[in-house]
């Protein structure tokens, strides 16, 4: 910018650059601020705010030497462009510095009143998330309440209408009615345990009681109208079959130190029915997203990670002959594993720690380019002798996939990398993790949800591992 900066052009032009930075420097602090004020920020942060975008950037006399250029402009616009971007340059650091001056000055001249309302109306408009938060808590209450509690009546009145009629061929009234009630609270007390159990997250009612006294009675209030449809619930199957109101009380109070002592049963075969539910609303979809992310993989099968196999000849006078692998520790020097030791016409899948390697055996090593050349360096030094690559399409019984172990699936919770090994017959090779990656993983690494595993293992052992644990 100095370079386009004329001194005798911008003298020639120094009112008209006077007035245009004056403008543009109390023009843009003015309305920056308000704009700031507008969004929320309390008067201090506006201040600091406008005080920072009190210049204009080099894109002004860009602009305008295109037009000038392009003879859509005159002359006078350009030097006058560059003389304002330079002054504003220098003067926003003063400005920044200076913010907190300003903001004790305003206060000593604007009216309390006027700074009390700018804080106020800051306060009300941070509390517009929590009234957000504050809606979608009602409306998971009220879906939750009104879907269950809807479940609950078809399945009472179903049995009340068909079941007791049916029973009453082969038992007393009474007994039929006993029956009767019995199956109807069996059947429906996963759905009124989510009346009062299937509630937000401990951490956000937590966040909600600890942020402001004024939260605590709605939060109060929910539980307690949860609890109460849940009396009158139980009140109402009771009374489609018997009348004893003292006999409903008595198994209100049952049933809800029984769902207290059992709520985690209850919760876990809520989740599965709710699971199972969704699931099968959305199979389709499931299904072909499932086909398109097939697709994608088998497009990109063998570049996931940059991890790929490539197969190297084991040199004759290798100093590693005979000695086993675990002693070799290739995996924590050279950062590989080996997925298969081709021996003549016998392959060893997955060796483990004790195998030993011979001369001219073909090995199969899992890894990143880096970590592959620095090994075939590595053998090409030992054995004099350059390693063989080959590609993996050319070892048909193996496959390298990845496997996501989905968020809600919790057969594989508390297992280890170590049983994935044993289960599957592979290598993990790799973890991605909430967007990191853990390359060769040691076995005693436990398996998170979401985790999407690099595995390498025979095709049908890889595929059977898939289908038993129904894994993507």
């Amino acid at each position: 910018m100095g370079m386009m900066i004329d001194p005798v052009s911008m003298y020639e032009h120094k009112w008209a650059i006077l007035i245009v930075t004056l403008l543009t420097i109390f023009g843009k602090l003015i309305f920056t601020t308000l704009g700031a004020i507008i969004s929320g920020q309390p008067l201090k942060q506006s201040v600091q705010v406008g005080m920072s975008m009190a210049q204009i950037g080099e894109f002004a006399f860009i602009v305008a030497g295109l037009g000038l250029s392009l003879g859509v402009t005159s002359d006078f616009l350009f030097p006058v462009a560059v003389g304002v971007s330079a002054i504003t340059t220098f003067t926003t650091p003063y400005l920044i510095k200076s913010s907190d001056k300003v903001y004790t000055l305003l206060e000593k001249i604007l009216p309390q009143k006027f700074i009390q309302g700018v804080e106020n109306y800051s306060s009300d408009t941070q509390h517009i998330q929590n009234e957000n938060k504050w809606n979608k808590i009602i409306k998971q209450t009220v879906s939750t309440i009104f879907i269950n509690g809807i479940i609950i009546i078809a399945i009472t009145l179903i049995i009340r209408s068909y079941v007791l009629f049916l029973l009453t061929d082969w038992f007393t009234y009474f007994g039929a009615s006993l029956v009767s009630i019995i199956l109807t609270f069996i059947l429906c007390i996963p759905f009124i345990w989510a009346i009062i159990g299937n509630r937000p997250k401990r951490e956000i009612i937590r966040e909600f009681w600890d942020e402001s006294n004024y939260n605590r009675a709605p939060i109060i209030a929910i539980i307690s109208i949860r609890l109460t449809i849940v009396v009158f619930t139980v009140i109402f199957i009771y009374n489609q079959f018997f009348s004893s109101t003292i006999a409903s009380i008595v198994l209100v109070i049952g049933l809800l130190i029984t769902m207290y002592f059992l709520s985690k049963y209850f919760n876990q075969f809520y989740n599965y029915i709710q699971t199972k539910f969704i699931y099968n609303l959305n199979e389709r979809e499931i299904l072909t997203k499932k086909i398109e992310e097939k697709k994608k993989q088998d497009k990109f099968q063998y570049t996931w990670d940059n991890t790929h196999i490539s197969d190297m000849i084991v040199p004759q006078n290798a100093n590693f002959i005979g000695v086993p692998l675990g002693e070799l520790d290739w995996r924590t020097k050279f950062q590989i594993n080996i997925a298969y030791i081709k021996r003549g016409d016998r392959i060893i899948q997955t060796p483990n720690s004790e195998s030993v390697l011979y001369p001219f055996d073909k090995i199969g090593i899992i890894g990143t380019d880096e970590h592959i050349q620095r090994f075939e360096k590595y053998l090409q030094i030992i054995g004099e002798t350059p390693p063989e690559n080959t590609d993996l399409k050319n070892t048909d019984n193996f496959t390298l996939d990845k496997v996501v172990i989905p968020n809600d699936f919790c057969v594989l919770e508390h297992k280890s990398i170590g049983w994935v090994k044993d289960t599957a017959k592979g290598i993990v090779v790799s973890i991605e993790r909430n967007g990191k990656m853990i390359h060769n993983p040691d076995r005693n690494v436990p398996i998170e949800l979401g985790d999407y595993l690099t595995i390498v293992a025979d095709k049908k052992n890889l595929k059977n591992f898939i289908q038993e644990y129904h894994l993507k």
